[in-house]
């Protein structure tokens, strides 16, 4: 009878402690991720003409992370942009990040392009993960817009998407001017031979978009009886 008595006491024993401990389990202390995750896309300028090339970086800087979620494990996200000022060229993602990922350039042409990268043993500090090159084909606000939708630590997988700061550089590209004539370049002339029958010179040397060439030509042959142009052959 003392022996079923005991045994009895040991098992309620055992219930109550496994009852203990999973309740202890179940209000254990979850500590939030602290600290900035600072994305940005950065532009090479924030003006461009029309014409002309545009690099934008994706930075993700896990310097203000706090330990031991500052390891930098995956992400995803999307680059928009204004698909009437901005031509999307082509894509790079720089070496020696240790990141492994999909670039998708299916919708480069209405202005969107997602990317992902992962790395298991992560990577701190400010990290470049992708650098987008564009064509500047319009004037206007090129739209950048930064968009992550997951971003985790290496080694805890800690959700770092709520601490995620996402920015990006305002580039705006000028109109051309219209109805403005500047000087663009150096004017040249040259005086032919006697007797000769042409004359040629270096017209001006200017390098601006829609340049307008002002060309004058005289003609003295030094008598009353024949001062005709018979033709002007422009050489490019």
């Amino acid at each position: 009878m003392k022996t079923k008595i005991r045994t009895k006491f040991i098992n309620l024993f055992v219930v109550l402690l496994v009852l203990t401990g999973n309740v202890l389990q179940g209000t254990a202390p979850v500590f939030a991720q602290t600290g900035t995750v600072a994305a940005s896309a950065t532009a090479s300028n924030a003006a461009p003409a029309i014409g002309t090339e545009l690099t934008v970086n994706i930075h993700i800087d896990m310097t203000n992370v706090d330990s031991p979620d500052n390891n930098l494990g995956s992400y995803t996200a999307t680059l928009n942009w204004n698909p009437a000022v901005l031509s999307y060229a082509s894509y790079i993602v720089p070496p020696g990040t240790g990141f492994t990922g999909v670039v998708n350039t299916g919708s480069v042409g209405t202005g969107l392009i997602t990317f992902n990268g992962a790395n298991a043993t992560g990577a701190t500090g400010d990290i470049i993960v992708l650098a987008v090159g564009f064509n500047v084909i319009g004037a206007g606000d090129a739209g950048l817009d930064l968009v992550f939708s997951a971003m985790a630590a290496a080694g805890t997988f800690a959700d770092l998407l709520p601490i995620v700061n996402a920015t990006e550089d305002t580039v705006t590209v000028p109109g051309e001017p219209v109805g403005v004539v500047e000087i663009d370049g150096d004017a040249h002339s040259q005086t032919g031979a006697a007797n000769a029958s042409s004359v040629s010179f270096d017209h001006t040397t200017g390098t601006g978009n829609n340049r307008l060439m002002l060309v004058g030509v005289s003609w003295n042959a030094g008598t009353t009886a024949n001062r005709s142009i018979s033709s002007v052959v422009f050489t490019y």
